[in-house]
């Protein structure tokens, strides 16, 4: 069964555009279940399982020079480093789509953090609850387990 979400951002112009993304409803309670079962982070078939269905935004907050090298292959990503989230999430739509090229999550939105290790993810998921964020996760083991466990699931630079 197909169910609509509705998301709204302001356009250039101040009016607001609603956009409708259809998906299976069975994945969108799939996912509601991991997201109750963790408090704090996703586990590695779980992480795997939220990239595959492609629902929910993933922040990658290492530098851009780290995420250059290799990263997820997820197709809602946005890069926003550690440094930078506190700004990040004080922009309004418009200028977070324009400098991370997703847009921006409502606070109540599912997102999942990762970094290399789970050290920075688990800060950028403090800074994120911080600032009312409060259905975020970090995915503890990383780039570095990720690309363990699904060395062909990543996007490497072409250097």
């Amino acid at each position: 069964m197909l169910v609509g979400l509705v998301y709204q951002y302001k356009q250039f112009t101040g009016k607001l555009l609603v956009k409708a993304i259809y998906f299976n409803m069975e994945q969108t309670e799939l996912h509601k279940d991991i997201f109750d079962k963790h408090d704090w982070e996703v586990s590695l078939e779980d992480f795997k399982e939220i990239i595959e269905a492609n629902l929910i935004p993933i922040i990658d907050v290492r530098e851009p020079h780290e995420v250059a090298t290799v990263r997820v292959n997820a197709k809602t990503y946005a890069n926003i480093p550690l440094k930078e989230i506190d700004t990040a999430l004080q922009m309004d739509k418009v200028e977070f789509l324009n400098k991370y090229s997703i847009n921006k999550p409502n606070k109540d939105d599912p997102i999942v953090l990762v970094c290399r290790s789970g050290r920075r993810s688990n800060l950028g998921l403090k800074a994120f609850r911080d600032c009312n964020y409060l259905n975020t996760r970090h995915y503890n083991g990383g780039t570095n387990v990720w690309l363990e466990n699904y060395p062909d699931e990543v996007i490497r630079s072409a250097t």
